[in-house]
């Protein structure tokens, strides 16, 4: 963990945990995707929820979580925060 670092161009496989549907974007269609939503710049993405999940910054409330993939997450999920 923490041994590379990424670039824009490099490649992710996400994974959407509404619907276990996998897409393929490069680090900058991701965070623009997360930003903006899906913009031309995010390139084409198959996920129904409009991203912009930093839409706004922290004073906004706007944050992702870093967590490993359950491969059993099509069992279920519970999430909670303390």
């Amino acid at each position: 963990f923490g041994d590379a670092y990424l670039s824009y161009n490099d490649q992710l496989k996400l994974m959407e945990m509404n619907d276990n549907h996998v897409e393929y974007h490069t680090v900058g269609e991701f965070l623009e995707f997360c930003v903006n939503g899906p913009t031309k710049k995010a390139g084409e993405w198959k996920s129904t929820f409009p991203g912009k999940y930093l839409e706004g910054g922290k004073k906004a409330g706007g944050q992702l979580v870093d967590q490993r993939l359950l491969p059993r997450i099509s069992e279920g999920e519970v999430r909670m925060l303390m």
